[in-house]
């Protein structure tokens, strides 16, 4: 549930800044910069599995 609330919280910190960069940058470059983010990420999360979850 904390993961499902906190989706909400984090789209409005991201909609201002995203928004101004987009206005100076261009929507493509603002998209291509968030998807490469978005990949970054997952690969950071996967490669920091919590061990404990191999022990079931």
């Amino acid at each position: 549930m904390s993961v499902y609330m906190m989706t909400f919280g984090i789209v409005n910190l991201m909609v201002l800044p995203v928004g101004f960069a987009t206005e100076h940058l261009g929507g493509q470059w603002v998209i291509g910069f968030m998807a490469l983010l978005l990949i970054l990420i997952s690969i950071s999360l996967t490669l920091r599995k919590n061990p404990l979850k191999s022990l079931q």
